[in-house]
């Protein structure tokens, strides 16, 4: 009963302390446009990029960047009078960008740009949110003033929004704010801890009535009230009666400090919230994944050599991303001029007597060895480190790969894990990341099915027939394990393996899916072990499709990029001089390779070393088809060229190609740091039934390598029989035409390039010879002249 009568008092208080209705003199939300054309627009900078009024716009009314040029662009509202003499408070509702905008507001006699003479506040780096402001000003009777908002954000930002203006009487002008909550702060072994505030009067008016509360994690409110003047301009720090019970260790708790006074005009600043942390040592399971939502705050650091190579905890920014999964890792930069001679060791963590496995992932570089060893010791210090868990001399792995480590604690303590980078000078980085720590019995048996590493979701080749999957002994002793694999709920292979403690062992059942016919199945994979301990994670399931006779199929074997295939740069940058010659314009070109089991000896590669951009915008469109059923999809192979950029990619379908308005592509499929392993990915088509669709890959890396594609082909329910559009197709005296559309091949002599459907090159005859010789179907007809090339595609009746 006390709980609610504390809560309905405290209800009281905050109604209360919203402001007493005022008079409002003048009050715009900007609803229409004639609300906005009461105001006096001026473009200082003449750049013709000035505040504007949109209905479409959340909010209406906003200054637009310049792309090149600092904003200088005034808003001036109508005239503004007070009956008499009277403090006024103009408030209002901004906007900025996540660019960051600066805003100035100002008001004057007059409304011309010089008349704004007096400033009420300035605003630099406005982000996003939508925030409130205002300021006060002395009105004399009948004196009339206008309000301006001057937008000075630097080039190329984005967007400065007004959503709001009112000017209102205050008769009482007090405003409280809560500056700073002094105490509780972070730290180790909190318990009942006292509560302290700053609390200022940043208004016009003494506040000799107010009351002051805090909550913990949105828990019962602690109120308790002042009786002291607080004056224009000064602050008091006061100390809550009743302390904060902060016991629970490691908790991050919310801490939030309020005023209350009835008659305060701006409540947007009453509150104020923190975070604490109880710091105590991590419990067992332990994991950490170096994200900057973690506390990394006990991570400490020794680089014993004082030079540029050193431990960090490293968090992703822009295109660039070392981490295994987020943002964020840990990870060493190494120096051109010392060998490594630097430690990180985490936080502590309280641990039993007895066995614990230690896991980790860990990425090197295959062509700059790394060395290190990670070790456990009872003090954070690098001295304190004395027992070896793991060396690697040398890590030359480019992908991230697991290291499993049982450590016996022989006592209830708690511990450190440190890792010690001893590599030569001039190497390159070695990361850490998602590492675990669990207590495990000294008769643990834990089998677990990783991942189907092959076939991927389609099969279509004969390397796809093979099942291979990834097996760990999580337990600490060895084991016996039977392996079945199942096709469409029926026993297709079986096999039995010893697994060790903590082994990671890859296990392959050959050409098991050899006679699987084509459409939709589903593997099954089973571990069977008496001993297991834990069966939940004994088994997967995956459906597989497969694929029969590509109808289109790009494989790029003939060296040379398809006619059939058009290209365009989106972005405004230009290709790096090293990235090489292979691309054209448009940053598409076709790589040799040394003959690859999956790719031949060619593949098409996507350009992202780019300058001048953040990010890419290439773009390579294939032939328009129609689906004719729900059997149909979109395969290609892809993987990064460059073992640290990895590539973004996107894929993209137009489903409505003649639409009037332009065609409009959606995204069916984002790939996001595409592996440096080739990769078999698919899209299905099935629900563009009867529809011609248009399909697009998108390259949007930020400034890596690039992209490569191979094996790209159009399956199942695909028809290239496109009727929509173009009508006829003649060929007379060495021209084409096509809809009554001539190519001029000029005097007969012009080549007269055909191409099918899939890309391969049908025809290379001059004149009528190159038509007359087609059976009916789609085709691409490119003729080179002296004048140039040109290219249109066209249905041979």
């Amino acid at each position: 009963m006390l709980m609610k009568k504390r809560l309905t008092w405290l209800l009281g208080c905050l109604l209360a302390s919203l402001p007493s209705m005022a008079q409002v003199l003048f009050s715009t939300s900007f609803d229409t446009i004639d609300d906005f054309t009461s105001w006096k627009v001026y473009d200082v900078n003449g750049d013709e990029k000035t505040w504007q009024f949109n209905i479409e716009a959340d909010p209406h009314v906003f200054c637009p960047y310049n792309s090149s040029e600092a904003s200088n662009d005034w808003l001036i509202s109508p005239a503004i009078t007070a009956a008499e003499d009277v403090t006024l408070m103009v408030s209002y509702t901004i906007k900025g960008s996540y660019y960051g905008e600066n805003l100035g507001v100002y008001y004057g006699a007059g409304d011309a740009v010089d008349d704004m003479t007096s400033e009420g506040a300035v605003y630099e780096a406005l982000n996003g949110d939508v925030r409130g402001g205002y300021f006060l000003m002395e009105a004399k009777a009948g004196k009339a003033f206008h309000v301006g908002f001057k937008c000075f954000s630097n080039p190329d930002k984005w967007r400065l929004s007004l959503a709001s203006v009112e000017v209102k009487v205050a008769k009482n002008p007090l405003d409280l704010k809560v500056d700073e909550i002094t105490s509780p702060v972070t730290g180790p072994g909190l318990a009942q801890e006292k509560v302290k505030i700053k609390v200022s009067n940043i208004g016009f008016a003494a506040a000799s009535d107010y009351t002051v509360g805090y909550r913990i994690d949105n828990g019962e409110p602690v109120v308790e009230k002042i009786n002291k003047e607080l004056a224009p301009g000064e602050s008091i720090e006061y100390e809550f009666a009743t302390p904060a019970d902060l016991s629970i260790p490691r908790h991050l708790y919310s801490v939030k400090a309020f005023a209350i006074n009835a008659d305060d005009i701006d409540n947007t600043n009453d509150t104020l919230e923190v975070n604490v942390r109880h710091k105590a040592p991590a419990s067992v399971p332990y994991s950490t994944g170096f994200e900057p939502t973690e506390d990394l705050s006990d991570l400490k650091f020794f680089n014993l050599n004082e030079d540029g190579g050193e431990w960090q905890a490293y968090m992703s920014s822009g295109w660039f991303s070392m981490a295994r999964n987020g943002y964020g890792c840990l990870a060493y930069n190494y120096s051109k001029e010392n060998n490594g001679n630097d430690w990180a060791i985490l936080e502590p963590i309280q641990v039993e007597a007895g066995y614990h496995a230690l896991k980790f992932w860990y990425s090197a570089t295959s062509d700059h060895p790394e060395k290190f060893s990670v070790y456990w010791g009872t003090e954070p210090t690098v001295e304190a480190m004395t027992n070896k868990i793991v060396d690697y001399n040398p890590a030359l792995n480019d992908a991230y790969q697991e290291s499993i480590n049982l450590i016996n604690f022989p006592e209830n303590q708690t511990v450190y894990i440190g890792f010690y980078c001893y590599s030569d000078k001039d190497e390159n980085w070695l990361t850490i990341d998602d590492l675990t720590l669990d207590k495990v019995s000294s008769t643990s048996v834990d089998l677990a099915i990783q991942k189907i590493s092959n076939p991927t979701n389609y099969i279509r080749t004969e390397s796809d027939r093979t099942v291979k999957l990834e097996v760990r002994n999580i337990g600490i002793i060895s084991t016996e394990v039977t392996v079945n694999i199942s096709v469409d709920d029926k026993l297709a292979a079986t096999s039995d393996y010893t697994v060790k403690a903590q082994e990671f062992k890859t296990i392959e059942f050959k050409d098991v899916l050899a006679d699987l016919a084509e459409g939709t199945h589903s593997i099954k994979v089973e571990l069977v072990c008496d001993k297991d301990e834990n069966a939940e994670n004994n088994v997967l399931v995956q459906e597989v499709k497969v694929l029969g006779t590509p109808v289109i199929y790009y494989d790029f074997e003939d060296g040379e990029l398809p006619a059939a295939l058009t290209y365009e740069t989106k972005d405004e940058g230009t290709q790096n001089p090293n990235a090489g010659p292979e691309f054209n314009e448009y940053g598409w070109g076709i790589f040799p390779l040394v003959t690859h089991p999956v790719l031949g000896n060619y593949v098409m590669a996507g350009n992202s070393w780019v300058d001048g951009v953040n990010e890419v915008d290439r773009w390579v469109y294939f032939p328009r088809v129609k689906v004719t059923g729900e059997n149909a999809d979109f395969v290609w192979n892809a993987n990064s060229f460059s073992t640290i950029f990895l590539e973004d990619y996107n894929v993209k379908v137009c489903d409505d190609p003649y639409n009037s308005w332009g065609a409009w592509y959606s995204t069916v499929m984002s790939v996001k740091q595409e592996s440096i392993y080739t990769k078999c990915r698919g899209i299905s088509l099935g629900k563009y039934v009867g529809k011609e669709i248009d399909i697009a890959i998108n390259l949007v890396s930020k400034n890596c390598e690039a992209l490569i594609l191979d094996n790209i082909g159009f399956y199942g329910d695909i028809s290239t029989d496109i009727t929509t559009g173009v009508k006829n197709v003649n060929a007379t005296d060495g021209a084409i035409i096509v809809d009554d559309q001539m190519i001029t091949a000029g005097n007969g002599n012009a080549a007269i390039t055909i191409f099918d459907a899939s890309g391969r090159i049908v025809s290379a005859a001059q004149g009528n010879a190159a038509v007359s010789q087609l059976q009916p179907g789609v085709y691409m007809a490119t003729v080179k002249t002296a004048a140039g090339k040109r290219t249109v595609k066209f249905i041979k009746k």
